[in-house]
């Protein structure tokens, strides 16, 4: 009798462990929310409602397990990702461009804000494996960030970067963890980068500008970076002062720093950017234009209005200096001349050679003057030797005045034609049509020239962006 109730008890356990171990094998259903609401909308309210909750307590679940890590030790923010298994961690970069520019060429430089969103994986913050929560995203309060291990992110062609505040000296960053140890954070900043240009065409030139972004501290070995999906985005209706924004490129290069043992993965974004010709037209090449055609009113002015031929002619030389300074302020002083030096010095030259022809014609004018006085004085005086001028004689009239502005006549009887054959009105005369002529066809060599020139020049530069994002 006592051995047939072993045997039962020994046929029960075994039946219970089996069961026992059937029930293991199986996974336990995810909870799904049911609706006993005979009215839809009820059900969809309740719905909400209930999916609230559920999130609500894995974000409470989850927020308690990481600060539990950071409380116990379990965490150490000083180790990256993947460190103890020996395996680079992967840290995925987005970028969403809010401005651009404006870009200095006298300090080769351009200014951008926008938002740099990183992303990478944290396995020792899993809230899935550890806790067996459904996947989601939690977001943190910023300062997290001072208790997680974070990629030491810079801008490689960076001058000065500058944490953009929120409020109350609040900066602006945004922290979000999913419960599988995604953490993603995002930055606001003001960047300041280097751009070096080619200018020997400026104004008609196109710019090739980037901004490069890799760690400081970490080659491939450690931290590699990538693109990630949807990796660049810009403001509608973005514009830059003073250009044009044709198009963009992302790039990945490779990068050694000759004192570290192996490379570093840089992040290129390309901006092509053409610099607004009509803007230029309008505040340097015209208005020097119109000083050298006021310029050429002193050649209408009668010669002997001296203060009047001469105010103009000054005035246009002082404002044509001061155009030159104004616009070579704006570009690098070691650099070689450009299209706007050599338009701005042609046009000071053209007006200085103005200034120069009134020296001339008030030179001959009052060459003659003085020559025609000396020849009515000694006219005078040969007439007093011969008693031609006795009171009531004749005496010989030689008027400089007259002498001055007449080809013949008095001007012959003075003898001064002879002496100085240049008349001041023939000169003004000629420079009415030769310095009109001149600038014309200095205008159509120089605008042809700085067409053809810069042309071939921007198509090289545009093929730049396209060689390079071909070969990376």
């Amino acid at each position: 009798m006592s051995r047939l109730c072993l045997l039962l008890l020994g046929v029960v356990l075994l039946a219970s462990g089996a069961a026992g171990q059937g029930e293991e094998g199986t996974e336990k259903p995810e909870e799904e929310f049911q609706c006993d609401f005979p009215n839809p909308d009820w059900c969809e309210a309740a719905k909400i409602r209930w999916e609230q909750q559920r999130y609500a307590e894995t974000r409470d679940n989850y927020t308690r397990y990481v600060f539990g890590m950071f409380d116990s030790g379990k965490y150490d923010n000083r180790t990256r990702p993947g460190f103890r298994r020996g395996i680079p961690d992967s840290v995925k970069v987005r970028l969403y461009v809010e401005t651009l520019g404006p870009a200095s060429a006298a300090e080769m430089s351009f200014f951008q804000d926008l938002y740099l969103t990183q992303i990478w994986t944290d396995e020792r913050l899993d809230g899935v494996e550890a806790l067996g929560l459904p996947e989601t995203q939690v977001p943190m309060y910023p300062d997290i960030v001072y208790s997680l291990w974070t990629p030491d992110t810079y801008f490689r062609n960076g001058i000065d970067t500058e944490i953009v505040e929120t409020h109350a000296n609040k900066i602006g960053l945004i922290v979000k963890i999913s419960t599988r140890g995604e953490i993603m954070v995002t930055k606001r900043l003001r960047v300041k980068a280097n751009c070096p240009m080619h200018l020997q065409y400026f104004p008609f030139d196109r710019q090739l500008c980037e901004l490069e972004i890799g760690s400081f501290s970490y080659d491939n070995e450690d931290i590699i970076f990538k693109w990630a999906s949807q990796s660049l985005h810009f403001k509608e209706h973005l514009m830059v002062p003073q250009f044009d924004f044709l198009k963009h490129n992302i790039v990945v290069r490779e990068f050694q720093i000759p004192t570290m043992p192996s490379k570093q993965t840089i992040l290129v974004v390309q901006y092509l950017l053409h610099r607004k010709v009509a803007l230029y037209l309008g505040q340097i090449f015209l208005p020097a234009m119109l000083i050298v055609i006021v310029s050429w009113v002193t050649f209408y002015i009668n010669p002997a209005a001296v203060p009047a031929r001469a105010s103009v002619g000054i005035t246009c030389v002082l404002t044509m200096m001061t155009l030159t300074t104004s616009c070579i302020g704006s570009l690098p002083t070691n650099l070689m001349y450009t299209p706007v030096d050599i338009y701005l010095g042609a046009c000071f030259m053209f007006v200085f050679s103005a200034l120069l022809e009134f020296a001339v014609v008030n030179f001959s004018e009052t060459a003659i003057k003085t020559r025609a006085e000396k020849a009515r004085r000694e006219a005078e005086n040969v007439g007093e030797k011969n008693g031609q001028a006795a009171w009531g004689g004749p005496v010989p009239a030689c008027d400089p005045e007259v002498a001055a502005v007449t080809e013949g006549g008095a001007a012959k009887s003075c003898g001064v034609s002879s002496l100085w054959p240049i008349k001041p009105i023939k000169i003004d005369y000629v420079s009415r049509y030769a310095y009109p002529f001149a600038f014309t066809v200095f205008n159509l060599v120089y605008w042809t020239l700085c067409l053809i020139l810069s042309s071939s020049f921007n198509e090289q530069i545009a093929s730049n962006v396209e060689i390079e994002a071909l070969t990376n």
